[in-house]
């Protein structure tokens, strides 16, 4: 028999992945360059990182870009993270 909340359990683990990565994110950007951006900003996919950030943090995040991604890679080990890129 079909048990459908074993079923929505699945999306549920993933749901609390994508939040663990924001979270470190968040606190990657943080910790290495001073700058507080909105957890939900950041995607991550094919070992780039692109963030919505303000206009003002992108040349921040430019000069950081090594440290962050350095912090990044401390957080999230299992992630490849090769490219930051702000929109």
């Amino acid at each position: 028999m079909f048990n459908i909340s074993n079923y929505l359990e699945k999306f549920k683990k993933i749901g609390d992945r994508r939040d663990f990565i924001e979270q470190a994110a968040k606190e990657s950007f943080k910790e290495a360059a001073n700058i507080d951006i909105d957890p939900l900003s950041v995607r991550i996919s094919h070992g780039k990182i692109v963030v919505s950030a303000p206009p003002a943090s992108h040349a921040i995040i430019f000069m950081n870009r090594d440290k962050i991604i350095s912090s990044l890679k401390k957080h999230l080990p299992e992630i490849i993270i090769e490219e930051i890129r702000c929109r």
